[in-house]
């Protein structure tokens, strides 16, 4: 999947995560090469699933 495909997954996901004040997320296996910065968005995460992308670097939210 390309990096622009799994960024806008993302996005969508996040965006519906946000909507309905989710504590868990999971973007697991879609090929994200980073940590989109608006998963920041998501004020009451508690558990967060990022398992099997190819993330190098988490940089601070």
């Amino acid at each position: 999947m390309a990096a622009d495909a799994a960024d806008q997954i993302a996005k969508r996901l996040i965006k519906g995560a946000w909507r309905y004040g989710s504590t868990t997320f999971n973007l697991r296996n879609i090929a994200l090469t980073e940590v989109p910065e608006t998963i920041g968005r998501l004020s009451q995460l508690e558990n967060l699933d990022l398992s099997g992308n190819q993330i190098g670097c988490i940089s601070l939210l």
